[in-house]
């Protein structure tokens, strides 16, 4: 039990120091200081979908299997070179390279917390707690390197980029320190593991719904969140100032963290929520000025209380076994969405603004919703 809870901090504060990353506030910025347009870094984020494509089940696959602290380590050293090809990089294809790092990054380490915790407690509402919590440790993190790399940014883009290898060095001490983490599915060959995903996805249609709404959904934010930096800057906004509210983003999406846990209803969280982020991505689009500020931010609180949400109920459809990889299939069909959207609004940038963009996505994502929940109604309380 002691080393448990031991294991369970030491996780708090890695995903504290993993969201410690000063770049994330304005990295777009540095983007386009190194020569790259806004309609080319939209591409980075068809690059990062093609790289989970090919590498996300595989890698997912791989989790459920081999020893969880061996992964995280194996996460941190990808970051460590992503972050240093962006420092050494004054190209599109060099940091596409960095892109390409960071996201082999992110598929190695994606669901391995949430898995450890969740076999910790094995109940939905624990586990809603736990990620709370958890969601706590990261949005601080993340909220204080958005104001430092704001700071920082108006000083020097790069300097960003040099600060948080700092974290990264710190959480591999912070890995090695954990104990004894089982390998759930140890006993169970790959092929099990995949022929378990692909029977849920057949037989659950709640599980169904949870993919393709998510998918869509976190492709769109994904999006928004590489350009609305740009936004904020044909505004007139300073890049602290951004950074700024950037932090408050993450605070009012540990109020997100919260709601989520006190709302019982699945309907709620997984249908109602995400048509309001439609509706939020309308507005930012439609006022096109410093109100549109508000909005940005808002889009977090909401986005938090679905995902919540979303992930108890799919934690909850799943073995233990299988968890991780079925947060690879979420990636997957993410990335396969993301390619799409990312060309598009890489077309729209072509002729149109960010405002616009972000209205024709936020009428995209509504229909898109409300036609899929027309679809699989009977199967969401």
């Amino acid at each position: 039990m002691h080393k448990q809870k031991r294991n369970i901090i030491l996780l708090f504060i890695y995903s504290f120091l993993s969201t410690f990353l000063l770049f994330r506030s304005c990295d777009t910025l540095y983007y386009l200081s190194r020569g790259v347009s806004s309609s080319k870094y939209i591409i980075f984020t068809v690059i990062s979908a093609i790289v989970t494509i090919l590498f996300q089940i595989p890698i997912g696959m791989f989790g459920d299997k081999i020893n969880k602290k061996k992964i995280l380590l194996l996460s941190n050293l990808l970051l460590l070179i992503g972050v240093i090809f962006y420092i050494i990089s004054h190209s599109f294809v060099g940091l596409s390279i960095g892109i390409i790092f960071h996201t082999l990054q992110t598929l190695f380490s994606n669901g391995i917390v949430n898995s450890i915790l969740y076999d910790e407690v094995n109940n939905k509402e624990e586990f809603s707690k736990l990620l709370f919590i958890k969601s706590i440790f990261s949005y601080t993190g993340y909220g204080i390197a958005m104001i430092l790399g704001g700071v920082v940014a108006d000083i020097n883009l790069s300097y960003m980029y040099y600060i948080s290898l700092i974290p990264i060095v710190i959480n591999f001490l912070v890995l090695f320190l954990l104990k004894d983490i089982e390998v759930s599915g140890k006993t169970i060959s790959f092929s099990k593991i995949f022929r378990e995903a692909r029977y849920v996805i057949s037989k659950k249609r709640i599980v169904q719904y949870l993919l393709l709404y998510e998918g869509f959904l976190m492709s769109i934010i994904t999006v928004m969140a590489e350009s609305h930096p740009e936004y904020s800057q044909r505004l007139g906004i300073s890049a602290t100032v951004i950074g700024i509210y950037t932090a408050l983003m993450l605070v009012v999406g540990i109020v997100g963290e919260y709601i989520a846990s006190r709302i019982k209803r699945d309907f709620i969280k997984v249908f109602i929520f995400p048509i309001i982020v439609s509706l939020t991505l309308l507005m930012i689009g439609i006022l096109n000025n410093y109100y549109g500020i508000i909005f940005i931010v808002l889009i977090q609180l909401f986005y938090d209380i679905q995902y919540n949400g979303m992930l108890s109920i799919l934690h909850e459809e799943v073995s233990s076994e299988s968890r991780v990889t079925m947060e690879g299939v979420l990636s997957l069909i993410t990335s396969i969405f993301a390619i799409v959207i990312g060309i598009v609004t890489s077309i729209i940038l072509k002729f149109m603004s960010i405002a616009n963009m972000y209205i024709v996505i936020g009428v995209l994502l509504f229909f898109y919703i409300l036609l899929l929940y027309l679809f699989y109604r009977r199967n969401i309380d």
